[in-house]
């Protein structure tokens, strides 16, 4: 039993159901991210929580700021598989890591980030660091607004770029990515040598392609705010 779900168990025997509910739901949020369906808190350097869309979201406040997915650096790098990712951009120029698996020392995985001009890329590693894709969203996230970033990629290699629920991209991986274990970070330096400026919230990392059901939701979700 991990520390949130002890500290809501003693909860329990001391105050009222709505009040251990809230608090518990709150901790979740704000400690959290989805790895493989599964809960997992973060580590952060440089950073701090901010209200979300829903629940807590993270900005990062210093020059080398991240916050890292405890224990991800052992978690296999599925052949199939989907990043998700909440953005909500401060301003323009933008540029700044949005999330990615990458390690000094052994190399990178995979990176996602944006643009100065609010566009997206996804950047995959092959053998010896060669980059095995180079994606972008065709579209740019506005300022001031929450948008969904979605990355999915089959086994066959072919990966789809989805912004706000619906596909604006693709392409296929040239080689197979990179094996090294790597940690996944929120925010950090990563390709473009700078923090992203704006918020981050609702990281999700899973094996599989996402299902159509998952982008109607997300539709939903950007479209309620």
């Amino acid at each position: 039993m991990n520390k949130i779900n002890r500290y809501c168990s003693t909860a329990l025997t001391v105050l009222p159901a709505i009040i251990v509910i809230l608090i518990c739901a709150h901790a979740q949020a704000q400690q959290t991210a989805m790895v493989d369906g599964e809960a997992k808190p973060y580590k952060l350097e440089e950073a701090k929580y901010e209200k979300g869309l829903k629940g807590e979201a993270i900005r990062i406040t210093g020059e080398k700021g991240y916050a890292e997915i405890e224990k991800s650096a052992t978690i296999p790098q599925p052949e199939s598989f989907t990043i998700e990712i909440l953005v909500k951009l401060d301003s323009l120029p933008a540029g700044g890591t949005i999330a990615a698996r990458r390690s000094p020392e052994a190399g990178n995985i995979w990176q996602l980030y944006t643009h100065a001009t609010g566009v997206v890329f996804f950047l995959a590693y092959g053998k010896g660091n060669a980059i095995a894709l180079d994606v972008r969203d065709a579209g740019a996230m506005q300022v001031g607004r929450w948008h969904h970033v979605c990355v999915s990629v089959e086994k066959n290699g072919k990966v789809r770029f989805y912004l706000d629920g619906k596909q604006t991209s693709e392409g296929t991986f040239s080689s197979p990515l990179s094996q090294v274990e790597a940690p996944i970070r929120i925010g950090g330096l990563g390709y473009t040598g700078k923090p992203l400026q704006g918020l981050l919230s609702d990281f999700r990392f899973y094996p599989g392609p996402v299902s159509p059901n998952r982008l109607e939701e997300i539709k939903t979700q950007v479209g309620s705010q």
